[in-house]
């Protein structure tokens, strides 16, 4: 049982955000907010796309979800999506270009 905790926001609803937390227990996915239950579902029934680095989007029952979980790394292990840090898109702090420019010299 592996559970991840964090911001959730409604995609074109405006919802959120929330803190929640997400389990994956066996097949399922459980999610929460504080002590009020969000949902349960099979976990063939959620699709998971990595959004960037440090947010994911979640689809549930056709209704999407992007997801800042405090573990990056180790929910996109948890859901095995794939983290590429090698994209050509400008990271969010520009971390990755001022190490290139570092190794350039």
């Amino acid at each position: 049982m592996e559970t991840f905790y964090g911001t959730l926001h409604g995609l074109g609803n405006g919802d959120g955000p929330l803190s929640v937390g997400i389990q994956f227990d066996g097949g399922r996915v459980r999610m929460w907010s504080d002590r009020r239950r969000l949902g349960s579902w099979d976990l063939a029934d959620v699709r998971v796309r990595r959004e960037s680095i440090f947010r994911f989007v979640l689809v549930v029952d056709d209704m999407e979800f992007r997801f800042s979980p405090d573990d990056p790394s180790g929910f996109a292990e948890s859901v095995d999506v794939e983290i590429d840090l090698t994209t050509e898109e400008k990271p969010r702090f520009g971390l990755a270009q001022r190490i290139r420019q570092i190794e350039a010299t």
